[in-house]
């Protein structure tokens, strides 16, 4: 089997939620069928700097692609590198408001990991027959062309771009070839000495090098979208290239269906427009908590819709007139019930089946609904942030328990505590064996919890809480674990030094429902 090198480059903590599951599904996945594919990654990590606004969590041990090779480069000192080159060449690309200087340094930074990227490349050239590489930030939306991929010859001197946006060079960033001229050109740091300044655009640096190296230029089918990190996905061209490359790609229904399921449709607002850059609205979110029994006095977390602009809606489930004004005033919608006997029971049981609750139907509107104890207030907007991106590829995302790793120690704990009746232990372990229960997927902390909406959802939340019912223990971390083992539930946890929200007020309870264990 031959070897090819596959690289990304880039910020990957940039868009990776969105854009790596589709590189690894339609190019590595694909490139593994026929070739023995080394992934490797040249990272730029932004030092808590913003990207696109925003500041994302850097961590490498996340990312959805598995790479065999990682490099990693602070953005503070390539910044210093490119003092360098700036300081002897008047770095200038196009007109200046095109390119003002905040777009130019990100052009070097580009340039500069590209070239990290290529000087690895080379110390590697005998071992490997063929390079892929692509921005991290890309969104490829089919599968890479084989035939193209197979055309390559180790000692061939082509490469294959893509024609998302040529304007006066070759569209950069993504790139089909072979070890010796794609290093040439991912190198073309080390020629900007004498290629800057130019009244050309950023694409016609490739072109020098292509030109200079003698390097044949071909065009693969491949389109891609750019996806930032403010949740915007970006088209680069003007209308009639786009059409023009979409139709020449073959793939015209997979392009405008994968740019629809990411935009919610916008594709017939966008194909007459220059460079569109549009809201992902890939999913609409809920936040939804649940006040019965009187068990918190107030409501602490105000204005949701205000502190976490990604949801629709923010619902506060109530039985309490007094908590319905109350939820009203500080910026909830409410959902009001009938008073139950037991209202400790009544809230799992909504917390739990969440939309799959008869009293809940209007969470079906939702693709994901984050759920937050009553008592909960916002506490880092970041970490929720991070955890809705990891939502686009798991069902739950949940946080690290604090002290505990076992659903067993849980059940200790909550016996020792008087929080359930020795009979209702005794059924809990009950259900653990009979089930075979391996207990070894950790434990969570589900005061707070993101969970899609899905059909694939129902069994989980309805054995969850069924256990709950049967055992006669309404402590629900106590089957959390084991429900989605039962069902094979994807999931991501955190870790709790990360967990978004916390107490905002102590528990009124004055119907002593935490004690209760009838």
């Amino acid at each position: 089997m031959k070897k090819l090198i596959f690289c990304t480059f880039g910020v990957h903590v940039r868009s990776q939620y969105y854009t790596f599951p589709n590189i690894q599904k339609n190019i590595i996945d694909v490139l593994s069928k026929k070739y023995e594919v080394t992934k490797v990654a040249f990272d730029i990590m932004v030092d808590n700097d913003k990207i696109d606004g925003n500041t994302p969590q850097h961590d490498p041990s996340k990312y959805i692609i598995k790479y065999d090779y990682y490099n990693e480069f602070p953005q503070s000192s390539i910044d210093n590198e490119l003092k360098k080159i700036q300081s002897e060449v008047e770095c200038k690309i196009w007109k200046i408001e095109k390119y003002n200087k905040s777009k130019i340094q990100n052009a070097l930074r580009q340039m500069y990991i590209e070239y990290e990227c290529g000087k690895y490349i080379e110390t590697v050239a005998n071992d490997y027959d063929k390079v892929i590489v692509c921005s991290s930030d890309y969104y490829i939306p089919f599968e890479i062309n084989m035939v193209d991929v197979d055309k390559i010859q180790k000692k061939s001197n082509i490469i294959y771009f893509s024609r998302n946006n040529n304007c006066s060079g070759y569209t950069n960033g993504f790139y089909i070839s072979t070890p010796a001229p794609i290093s040439k050109l991912l190198k073309r740091y080390e020629h900007l000495d004498k290629i800057l300044p130019i009244q050309k655009d950023y694409e016609y640096i490739l072109k020098v090098i292509v030109d200079k190296e003698e390097i044949r230029a071909e065009f693969t089918d491949m389109i891609f979208f750019k996806i930032r990190n403010n949740n915007t996905i970006y088209w680069p061209g003007s209308a009639e290239l786009r059409l023009n490359n979409i139709k020449s790609s073959n793939h015209e229904k997979e392009i405008i269906s994968e740019y629809n399921k990411l935009t919610g449709n916008q594709y017939d607002k966008i194909k007459n427009v220059f460079s569109p850059c549009v809201d992902i609205q890939l999913y609409k979110y809920a936040l939804y908590t649940i006040i019965t029994g009187d068990y918190e006095s107030c409501i602490k977390f105000t204005e949701p819709l205000k502190k976490i602009s990604i949801l629709s809606a923010a619902y506060l489930v109530t039985d309490s007139k007094k908590i319905k004004l109350e939820a009203e005033s500080k910026g909830w919608e409410v959902i009001f019930l009938e008073k139950e006997e037991n209202s400790k029971k009544q809230q799992r049981k909504l917390k739990v089946l969440q939309n799959f609750h008869p009293d809940l139907k209007i969470l079906n509107d939702y693709d994901i609904l984050i759920y937050c104890d009553g008592s909960q207030i916002l506490h880092n907007i970041t970490y929720l942030n991070t955890a809705l991106q990891y939502i686009h590829n798991y069902d739950v995302v949940c946080f690290d328990h604090p002290h505990r790793t076992k659903s067993i120690d849980e059940a200790n704990a909550v016996l020792n505590l008087n929080l359930v009746s020795q009979t209702a232990y005794t059924n809990i372990l009950k259900i653990y064996e009979e089930n075979k229960y391996p207990d070894n997927i950790g434990l969570s902390e589900t005061r707070v919890l993101i969970r899609k909406t899905n059909e694939r959802m129902r069994p989980f939340c309805e054995e969850w809480f069924t256990n709950m019912y049967n055992s006669n223990s309404f402590r629900d971390q106590t089957f959390f674990e084991f429900s989605m083992w039962k069902h094979k539930v994807n999931f991501f946890r955190m870790k709790y030094s990360e967990f978004p929200f916390k107490k905002g007020i102590n528990h009124a309870d004055p119907h002593n429902m935490r004690h209760n264990v009838s």
